[in-house]
């Protein structure tokens, strides 16, 4: 089972399909044609395998994947999709070297506070956050942040 499995209601459209360059916006209302999922899931993977690809340090890798699962999040919303799991971190990570679960711990911690300290997010996105698995497992400082 997963470490955090993250779930973030889409939420309401708004100027956020602004955001959306014009062939990807183009591509949503295609989409919207047919029927669309309510909620879907996604799993965290391949960061690593994308950052040795293109030589760059993992937790780059890990940055980068951040940002795309962004990017994701914003077409759910184009498509109204109400909720979207993320299966972010299992319990076999705590494997990897200690400087990567590190880091990866660190990355979330910067990322949730900036999600929770950005008032545009939370009403822009419709953004809730419920964070699931083996929290006593995660840094102290991330479960203060997660528990906000």
């Amino acid at each position: 089972r997963g470490m955090a499995d993250l779930s973030a209601g889409a939420g309401r459209k708004t100027k956020q399909s602004q955001e959306l360059p014009w062939h990807q916006k183009l591509a949503c209302r295609m989409l919207r044609m047919g029927p669309t999922p309510k909620h879907v899931a996604f799993i965290m993977d391949g960061n690593r395998r994308y950052a040795k690809k293109h030589q760059i340090q993992r937790i780059v890798g890990h940055t980068r994947g951040y940002q795309t699962l962004l990017e994701v999040l914003k077409w759910c919303n184009e498509l109204d999709v109400k909720v979207a799991t993320v299966y972010a971190f299992a319990l076999d990570n705590f494997k990897r070297s200690r400087n990567e679960v590190d880091s990866l711990m660190e990355l979330a911690t910067r990322k949730f506070t900036e999600m929770l300290d950005s008032e545009k997010t939370i009403s822009q996105y419709g953004v809730r956050v419920q964070v699931l698995g083996a929290l006593d497992r995660l840094p102290t400082k991330l479960q203060h942040v997660m528990a906000r």
